[in-house]
């Protein structure tokens, strides 16, 4: 079986059934549920890229704006080069969005609220990596 059969299988899983449904605030509801009553906490976290929550960044990589702007920009939004700390799973479902996560960035602690999709556990041998990383799969091609 190939990993994207046994990501789909392990997706399919979550919903009890033999096809994955299209991410509603019901589905999202039963994945919030899945979730909180399978991951490891805490959890390391960092983001997967500079888009969505972190799409802020996108101007500083193609060369838009000096450094010194990055840096005070930083202090201020969460940057996907952070890392995150996810203590509990006190998740709340945006309607037929994403999963909404509270965070703390290590190590200054300040708190973010940060769309679960737009997130990744930190160590890939984890067993939160795969299950994070399944949600994440599923919220962005079954949207």
């Amino acid at each position: 079986m190939s990993k994207h059969e046994q990501q789909s299988l392990r997706i399919k899983c979550v919903f009890g059934g033999d096809e994955i449904p299209n991410v509603s605030s019901e589905t999202l509801k039963i994945y919030c549920e899945y979730l909180s009553n399978n991951i490891t906490l805490p959890c390391l976290l960092i983001g997967r890229e500079s888009m969505g929550f972190f799409s802020w960044e996108g101007r500083f990589q193609f060369g838009s704006g000096t450094d010194e702007e990055y840096r005070l920009k930083r202090k201020e939004e969460g940057s996907c080069k952070d890392k995150y700390e996810l203590k509990i799973f006190d998740a709340f479902v945006e309607e037929d969005w994403n999963i909404l996560v509270n965070v703390k960035r290590i190590p200054h602690y300040k708190k973010f609220t940060i769309p679960l999709s737009d997130l990744e556990v930190i160590d890939k041998n984890a067993p939160n990596f795969q299950l994070l990383d399944d949600y994440s799969v599923w919220c962005v091609n079954w949207h």
